[in-house]
């Protein structure tokens, strides 16, 4: 097959990769859309050392199912695996998993034509959906988790809370969209890259921000904060 592979810092090749073969319990697929995550960039500018190259890389992908009783099946893969038998993963907190593994982190992921993936990490698509928007899924249900935190914590519905956005990266702007759609009209974007407020200002309708040039906004007026960046600026400031 075909594959996209990081071979080295800034340096990845299109080249021959030997085709994967499915183990006990999972199933191949093709791969028809896959997303560029950030954390994707982070390991081509050699800024995160669990991505060891020679790797494929991607995690954020939809396609067809090429093998087993399901074959031609439309699907999203999650590309979190864990050990389905924890108390976590019992839990609903597969995340915590101690056995978790990520396609495209240790395990080779999806830039390429074909991807393994256990069968219980595939979700059904409708057929009418087209394959990259399919492939928004998980950095979707990433926004999405967050939200449902915010409800669970919240006295108050989503759409009544004054809510600040930092961040309007993939998982800010997919935030936001979420946050429209829930009926929240006091919200604001926080970004300083020009070219991502215009996106954000023209995809949601939202009032953006740009804490670079504008003047400080009073952060107590906010009901609802998401901190959609993690990086060390914001989590010092948010800690000062």
């Amino acid at each position: 097959m075909k594959a996209l592979v990081y071979t080295a810092t800034n340096e990845v090749i299109y080249r021959e990769e030997p085709d994967p073969t499915p183990g006990t319990e999972e199933v191949l697929v093709k791969v028809a859309a896959s997303g560029i995550c950030g954390s994707d960039m982070h390991a081509y500018h050699g800024q995160d050392p669990r991505r060891v190259p020679p790797l494929i890389l991607g995690h954020e992908v939809a396609g067809t199912i090429v093998s087993g009783v399901e074959e031609g099946k439309q699907v999203v893969i999650n590309p979190l695996i864990t050990c389905g038998r924890c108390s976590l993963c019992d839990t609903g907190r597969s995340n915590l998993c101690a056995s978790r593994e990520l396609i495209g982190m240790r395990l080779a992921g999806a830039y390429a034509e074909l991807v393994t993936i256990p069968a219980t990490n595939l979700i059904s698509m409708p057929e009418d959906l087209n394959f990259v928007h399919a492939s928004l899924t998980e950095p979707t249900a990433t926004a999405l988790h967050a939200l449902n935190l915010a409800v669970q914590a919240s006295q108050r519905p989503l759409a009544e809370l004054r809510t600040l956005v930092i961040g309007g990266g993939a998982v800010g702007l997919l935030t936001a969209l979420l946050l429209k759609g829930y009926g929240c009209r006091l919200l604001v974007v926080s970004e300083p890259n020009s070219m991502r407020r215009q996106s954000v200002a023209r995809h949601v309708g939202c009032q953006v921000y740009d804490p670079i040039n504008d003047p400080p906004i009073d952060t107590e007026t906010y009901d609802l904060v998401i901190d959609a960046v993690g990086g060390g600026a914001v989590s010092s400031t948010r800690n000062s």
